[in-house]
């Protein structure tokens, strides 16, 4: 008889990741860089999300 298995439970928090920043003004080299930074981070938040998402798969 095959071995059931429960489903490996991902908080939902970790199945989202940010959006990218929407460019609000852009019109002077601070505000441009600002969005530079805010899209780095919400990218690197993503990245953190998908890496406990693969912790958890792979301890099951």
């Amino acid at each position: 008889m095959p071995e059931i298995q429960e489903r490996p439970k991902v908080p939902e928090y970790l199945l989202i990741c940010p959006g990218e920043p929407v460019p609000v003004g852009n019109e002077t080299e601070t505000e441009f860089l600002e969005w530079v930074e805010d899209t780095r981070q919400a990218g690197q938040r993503c990245r953190v999300n998908l890496d406990a998402v693969r912790k958890i798969l792979e301890e099951c």
